[in-house]
């Protein structure tokens, strides 16, 4: 099984700093090399990293998988997002990407509830995505925050029945269900088996008392449910390690260390599940 990291902990680490991920990116990479993952999931925007990433992965010895790519489909614009989401895919593509991981723009980022009649040209274009990522031979992973799954979670599920299994999978987080859910086990497993054969991808994060922990370890959420349905399926990933840092955070050791934590941890639930 692949398991890599989210650049989204390395690119707080740096603005917590006050300097970006992209002017250390060689350090990050080697970090995540030294804590034994193999795959790098970046925010995937610019042609430009294409040729960054083309120099820096192999040095370092990883893979690029996946991709998370922010999209806007509420501007009015469909079909200029489909066409800037296709191009971006075929960027990552060249680096050997096999998977798009994309999560809609909120309305806002505190957290408002889209309205319907935003959701069902959002869904719809989701599946038009879906269908030229496969003429690509990229699958399209839908993934979701909090505010997707406000008001019943009805814009997470317009957005899934929208679509075919063959048209787009899903990155899976957890933890973004249990918080979105009212901190609810039951609704992550729930969820798991709603799904599960549209599960693609995996997003790993945990917290204590709601505050995201340096590393995964055992904490508010048990990943046993869902990690014993997906071996019954013989998935394989990929797993991206997620780390997210809150004030409350500890930060006791280096990135490079709570990541071999998290990796050794995942790999010993994973075969308990």
């Amino acid at each position: 099984m692949i398991v890599g990291t989210n650049a989204f902990r390395w690119w707080q680490h740096y603005q917590n700093l006050g300097k970006t991920l992209d002017d250390h990116l060689d350090e990050a990479l080697a970090g995540a090399a030294e804590a034994g993952l193999e795959t790098w999931e970046p925010t995937w925007e610019r042609e430009a990293q294409v040729e960054v990433y083309q120099t820096l992965l192999p040095r370092h010895g990883l893979k690029m998988v996946s991709v998370y790519l922010p999209i806007n489909l509420i501007s009015g614009d469909l079909d200029g997002a489909v066409s800037f989401g296709v191009q971006r895919a075929k960027w990552a593509k060249e680096l050997g990407c096999q998977y798009v991981v994309t999560n809609p723009d909120p309305v806002n980022w505190s957290g408002t509830p889209k309205p319907d009649h935003l959701i069902v040209p959002q869904s719809q274009a989701l599946r038009t995505l879906g269908q030229e990522l496969n003429k690509l031979g990229v699958r399209l992973c839908y993934h979701f925050h909090s505010p997707e799954l406000a008001q019943g979670a009805r814009e997470v599920h317009h957005s899934l029945q929208g679509s075919s299994p063959d048209e787009m999978g899903i990155c899976m987080d957890p933890h973004w269900v249990w918080t979105g859910c009212d901190r609810s086990q039951l609704a992550v497993e729930v969820f798991t088996d709603m799904y599960l054969s549209r599960i693609d991808t995996l997003h790993l994060r945990q917290s204590h008392g709601g505050v995201w922990s340096e590393h995964l370890e055992d904490g508010d959420l048990s990943f046993h449910h869902l990690f014993g349905r997906l071996k019954e399926r013989g998935w394989s990933g990929p797993v991206m390690i997620e780390h997210g840092w809150m004030p409350e955070t500890p930060v006791t050791m280096s990135l490079a260390e709570s990541h071999r934590k998290s990796l050794s941890w995942f790999r010993e639930a994973w075969e308990q599940a």
